[in-house]
């Protein structure tokens, strides 16, 4: 397994407004920041070149293949989050369930 661990500050949102802001920068495809797809690139990137990344980091590849997960570890987990407003392999996740998570691998 390979994990893709992206860690981002959430700030709380004070108004509905503020909300709307941050799913934006999460999931919005016509803003600049397309956060989320981001992510989705370099887990898109780790897959297809997941023995040249294992060769330059000198580990030994598994005989049974490499499964990447891509988690975003947030300070404050929101609704939108728990269930994101559009498929996407990537989890969102707070340290606590990070912490079940990787002890459940």
């Amino acid at each position: 397994m390979l994990l893709n661990i992206e860690c981002k500050y959430v700030v709380f949102a004070q108004t509905p407004r503020d909300a709307l802001t941050q799913t934006q920068y999460y999931f919005d495809q016509t803003s600049r920041q397309k956060y989320l797809a981001k992510v989705e690139k370099r887990h898109d990137y780790l897959e297809k070149n997941t023995q040249k990344v294992f060769a330059s980091m000198g580990w030994a590849m598994p005989k049974d293949g490499v499964k990447v997960v891509s988690i975003i570890v947030v300070n404050q987990l929101y609704s939108w989050m728990r269930s994101p407003l559009k498929p996407t392999h990537v989890k969102f996740m707070d340290l606590p369930r990070l912490k079940d998570y990787l002890d459940n691998l």
